[in-house]
């Protein structure tokens, strides 16, 4: 307002701003500084809204303004942030700089946590949990104005205790050697000093970028750890559980990565989607993310062949002697082995084809295949 609005109307009273001043005030910044200029027209609006209800004026200039400035088309553009394989680094960047070790510490809880710098700023010792390894950040200074716990992994909980130690008995847990909260500007500073390319709010960018990119953890987890409002009223009307344990999981795998200790750990395989693991990976039990079963030790659920359809069991049985499956030639339906074909596919013999047969009966995961059974094959339509 000092700046825009002041300088033409600041001394002319509410009953004689018309189009035509407002126009003035918004038409150089309309299409320059897109969001500014919004943000002025709504403050002038509420001035003369007011006026209007006092009686002081019958109309508000403001509502007649939008077309005949146009429309913004302003450009989206996100605040920068780092590749995630680059934060680990920039992190090593920041612990070696000249800035004040609270400071230092400060700048990597965030990191560490996906919190927001505000979250981490004005943190005080009655929120941290170091026992229970938790930090509970008030409603007061969460975006969502809800209670937020967010779990500290083994790095957060070691700056922590070398916060501990340069506080004083200071109650902010990253306070200034002048015993001040840390003010919004000085991480950007920092950032900037060491020639990172981000802003502190991009380390929430790239932890989401990681999360997607490199694990499996499921997509509600790591918008839970972000401390994201589900959208969908229904939804979070149903949606109670802060999924905390599942977050804290997420978190260590986070600090692990950029630890650079298992950054394997990040490419998990998943058992039940993508089959047995190659290699030197065959027989280590999965990681545990709440999606994906336990094997034991060198099992895992048999591998579905490309050519072929889901696995399941077939409703219609029949008596068969000698053989399982039916002839080759006749397409579509179920093999003697319960799997079931795309149409137009040849179903392959037991008998005759010793391919077929060795194939078949590692499916059947040792069924005797000698005497009389039950077969699974279908009677073609």
């Amino acid at each position: 307002m000092e700046r825009y609005v002041f300088p033409r109307i600041g001394q002319r009273p509410v009953s004689e701003v018309n189009t035509v001043d407002v126009l003035e005030i918004l038409s150089p910044i309309w299409h320059v500084k897109a969001e500014t200029a919004r943000a002025v027209r709504q403050r002038v609006r509420s001035v003369l809204e007011w006026a209007v209800a006092m009686d002081l004026r019958n109309d508000n200039p403001c509502d007649r303004v939008v077309p005949v400035l146009g429309p913004q088309n302003d450009i989206v553009t996100h605040r920068q942030a780092l590749a995630h394989k680059d934060v680990a680094a920039a992190l090593e960047t920041v612990r070696n700089g000249s800035a004040q070790p609270a400071v230092r510490l400060a700048l990597e809880f965030p990191v560490l946590t996906a919190a927001r710098s505000g979250e981490v700023r004005l943190a005080t010792w009655d929120e941290i949990d170091t026992a229970g390894a938790v930090w509970t950040v008030p409603s007061t200074r969460m975006k969502a104005k809800r209670e937020h716990r967010v779990p500290l992994c083994g790095r957060a909980l070691a700056i922590l205790d070398a916060a501990r130690t340069l506080g004083g008995g200071n109650r902010l847990v990253f306070p200034m050697r002048s015993g001040r909260s840390i003010a919004s500007s000085t991480f950007p500073k920092m950032l900037q000093y060491h020639e990172v390319a981000a802003v502190p709010h991009g380390f929430r960018s790239s932890f989401r970028d990681w999360a997607a990119e490199l694990t499996d953890h499921p997509r509600e987890v790591i918008e839970a750890a972000l401390a994201h409002v589900i959208q969908n009223k229904v939804e979070a009307a149903y949606a109670r559980s802060d999924l905390f344990e599942r977050r804290r999981r997420l978190m260590n795998d986070w600090a692990a990565y950029l630890d650079g200790q298992a950054d394997g750990s990040a490419r998990r395989w998943s058992a039940r989607r993508h089959g047995p693991p190659r290699g030197g990976d065959r027989g280590r039990p999965e990681d545990d993310d709440g999606l994906d079963s336990h094997f034991p030790e060198g099992q895992f659920r048999r591998e579905r062949p490309p050519a072929m359809g889901v696995i399941r069991e077939h409703p219609l049985r029949r008596k068969t002697t000698g053989f399982r499956g039916v002839a080759p030639g006749i397409t579509g339906g179920a093999t003697g082995s319960g799997l079931f074909l795309p149409e137009g596919a040849i179903r392959p013999a037991t008998t005759g084809h010793s391919g077929a047969a060795t194939w078949l009966a590692r499916c059947d995961s040792g069924c005797d295949r000698g005497a009389s059974t039950e077969s699974h094959a279908s009677v073609a339509n």
